[in-house]
């Protein structure tokens, strides 16, 4: 018996049967995690998804395979490449809701996102239990050079015939429907969508009747914007529209309710780039997946913001965050639109815990509520924008934090950020900053409902921010009409008497009641999902190919209230969006330039972080036949002790150059010169650099230069890399050393 059961384990060994399972072990797990975690009623689309997981594990299982014929090394390297994308896709989607896309899987190679959120596994057990499993799977499996490839090949090909049999439904969330590589696949042979005539932005309204006594000239402006919190969050904003969700932030709720609460604010895309171009530029962000307006406006953007308006009529103006400004060019987008001092988080020496991100949101709302005190003994107005950190993925709460009893991950962080508000509030409250100072409390974007509603409603909810607005004549009220993130600038304008110089600002004035109802629009980048809701009552919502669309219909002040209604969308109102999707997206061509990529010429190297980002994030769209060049010179000063540094160039089409260097001391230089030619298209190109002190203390980056360069490629250059020079010098060596 003993030695039957042997004869038939070894059979089984070598046939290939362990290792076709070991690579589909990983997808499925994932997926059922994933329903459980969603708590969604199983139906016909994720049938459609275990067939697609099915079929693209034994495409892998058939390269497999094949690769483990020639290198067993190499069979263990697709299988953790295998296991860490399907990882990575859970990820994504327990926290954002949809599945990766390699668009924004740009992030995963941050070193901010990398070691913030990307190595932070929300269930580890959970990981490791897929990581032991699958791998004992693939360890066991010995597969003969002879084996037969047809099971791995029939798998994937009938698999694949069924999950494109079953159609794609407009009701389900995609990850549902498939696997990411062939959901992605399909998206990349798409049917583009065409074009045609962009829109006309619409021009500011000023025409309602206000509803707090203005304008108010020279009032202070704080603007507080708390990462990714959604009005599910309020249970009286939730409670308005049906909805009762475990994440609860109390005392943001009963603060609220003393001002202006606007129960229908949306975040006009996902993305804090996005939503902070919206707020301070009064403008739509890009409706399409494409470049951010932030990053375009830094490429040489001229459109008049906030910031610059409140400037010009002799306003102090400051932006303060949790996390590097260095990440997504702020340090050189705030400057541009008008704060005369940005603050990031080297700035920040305090913190009752710090991560790759930042600052914790006490610590940070702390510091602030400092330099708000010291603006105070100006004889300016002056106009603080702050952006909190904490309630990003994976979440930065003190360890000794007890507010939030039995509750983990997202919601103890809420319940973090909300005792920190309140916390603040009391202190603007006391020293009587409210008194003379208009407050507005909103989000960058929102994270909306992760679990527990239908897929529609859960979608929506991820455009569902919130807005509460503390006057100091001290008007209070909820308001039920629908507001946008690209209204808020012209609010403040409007607020302050400022009207005339909102030319180019967009939208209505929160301050303001209107009987003409209107059409707002907005967009999911991470679901290629683009919306126009009518202030009477409809939503329209497309994917960005415009050929699926559906319409619903809503009670007035219940826009994401579950089981609306659906009607088939007219093709009238489908080319309307399209022409105001495609205005969002004009006006930023790619023209020859070299654009600085850090500001600062000389960068503490902090003692307490372990990927320290210097610069990165800048995530620019390249087109075809361009020539990208790279100029970078740094030097290690300061105190005793060794270095790390890092810098690479990545982009959606995978990393374009690559350096780390380890050892490096105070005196030694390193340099990058080099070209690299681009025959296709860009969709992102981030060009980074991190450092990280590993001995030592008091060590600093010096930055000699640091530029890139975007120009037309000569009709005969060669594609790829070409370095024109490359050297590091260690004081410990002779200098022209490069390295290996």
């Amino acid at each position: 018996m003993a030695i039957t059961f042997r004869t038939g384990f070894e059979a089984v060994r070598k046939s290939g049967t362990l290792l076709l399972l070991s690579i589909l072990f990983s997808p499925i797990a994932f997926r059922i995690a994933l329903v459980r975690q969603k708590r969604v009623a199983l139906g016909v689309a994720d049938v459609r998804g275990f067939f697609s997981d099915a079929a693209m594990a034994g495409l892998v299982a058939l390269v497999a395979l094949l690769v483990s014929r020639v290198s067993k090394v190499a069979g263990w390297v697709l299988f953790v490449a295998w296991l860490v994308l399907n990882h990575a896709n859970f990820e994504h989607v327990a926290f954002l809701g949809s599945f990766l896309d390699p668009t924004y899987a740009s992030y995963l190679g941050d070193s901010t996102f990398l070691l913030g959120s990307g190595l932070a596994a929300s269930q580890p057990a959970l990981l490791a239990s897929v990581a032991v499993a699958s791998g004992a799977l693939f360890a066991l499996a010995r597969p003969r050079r002879d084996t037969w490839l047809a099971p791995a090949a029939v798998l994937a090909a009938v698999t694949l015939v069924v999950s494109l049999a079953l159609p794609l439904r407009d009701e389900n969330v995609l990850w549902r429907q498939g696997h990411c590589l062939q959901l992605n696949a399909g998206r990349a042979f798409a049917p583009g969508r065409g074009r045609v005539e962009p829109a006309k932005l619409p021009l500011p309204d000023l025409a309602g009747e206000p509803v707090v006594a203005m304008p108010r000239p020279r009032t202070n402006v704080l603007l507080v914007m708390l990462e990714s919190v959604s009005g599910a969050y309020l249970p009286s904003v939730a409670a308005d529209h049906g909805i009762d969700y475990p994440t609860k932030m109390r005392a943001f709720d009963t603060l609220a309710k003393r001002g202006l609460l606007f129960t229908s604010f949306l975040s006009q895309q996902r993305q804090t780039n996005r939503g902070e171009y919206a707020l301070l530029c009064g403008d739509h962000p890009r409706l399409l997946t494409a470049e951010a307006k932030m990053t375009a406006y830094v490429r040489g953007g001229t459109r008049k913001c906030l910031p610059a308006i409140l400037r010009d009529a002799g306003y102090e103006t400051v932006y303060m965050q949790a996390a590097s400004l260095a990440f997504m060019f702020k340090d050189q987008f705030m400057p541009r639109i008008g704060f005369g001092r940005s603050i990031g988080s080297s700035e920040l020496p305090r913190a009752y815990a710090r991560s790759e991100w930042g600052v914790d949101d006490r610590a940070l709302f702390e510091q602030a509520f400092e330099r708000i005190d010291e603006l105070r003994k100006g004889d300016k107005p002056w106009f603080f924008a702050l952006l909190t950190v904490g309630t990003h993925h994976p979440f930065l709460v003190p360890e000794g934090f007890d507010g939030a009893p039995g509750q983990k991950g997202q919601a103890r962080a809420m319940a973090y950020a909300d005792a920190a508000l309140g916390e603040l509030f009391e202190r603007l409250e006391q020293s009587g900053v409210l008194e003379d100072t208009l407050v507005l409390v909103t989000s960058d974007e929102s994270a909306g409902l992760l679990a527990g509603y239908d897929d529609l409603t859960a979608a929506l909810s991820q455009n569902w921010s919130v807005l509460a607005a503390f006057a100091p004549t001290g008007e209070s009220g909820r308001v039920a009409e629908i507001y946008a993130q690209s209204d808020l600038a012209l609010s403040v304008v409007d607020y302050l008497g400022l009207a005339e110089g909102a030319g180019e600002l967009t939208g209505r004035s929160v301050f303001r009641r209107y009987q003409q109802p209107r059409t707002v629009y907005f967009a999911n980048g991470y679901r290629r999902s683009t919306h126009a809701v009518e202030t009477s009552g409809e939503l329209l919502a497309c994917r960005e190919d415009f050929y699926r669309c559906t319409r619903r219909a809503f009670e007035p002040g219940r826009l994401f209230a579950p089981a609306s209604k659906r009607f088939v969308a007219e093709a009238d109102e489908i080319l309307a969006l399209r022409a105001m999707a495609e205005q969002s997206v004009v006006g930023f061509e790619q023209a020859d330039q070299r654009i600085e990529l850090i500001t600062d010429r000389e960068v503490e190297i902090l003692e307490d972080s372990k990927h320290q980002i210097v610069f990165a994030g800048q995530y620019l769209t390249v087109a075809p036949g361009m020539r990208i060049e790279m100029d970078l010179e740094v030097e290690i000063a300061g105190g005793e002790g060794e270095a790390r540094f890092t810098h690479d160039m990545e982009s959606s089409r995978g990393r374009l150059f690559g350096r780390w260097l380890h050892g490096l001391k105070p005196g030694d230089s390193v340099s990058f010169h080099y070209n690299i030619n681009t025959p296709e298209r860009l969709e992102w190109l981030e060009s980074r650099v991190f450092v990280a002190r590993t001995a030592g203390s008091g060590l600093r980056l010096k930055i000699k230069e640091a530029t890139l360069g975007l120009s037309k490629a000569p009709g005969d250059a060669k594609p790829g890399l070409q370095m024109r020079r490359e050297e590091v010098r260690r004081v410990s060596e002779k200098p022209g050393a490069s390295p290996p």
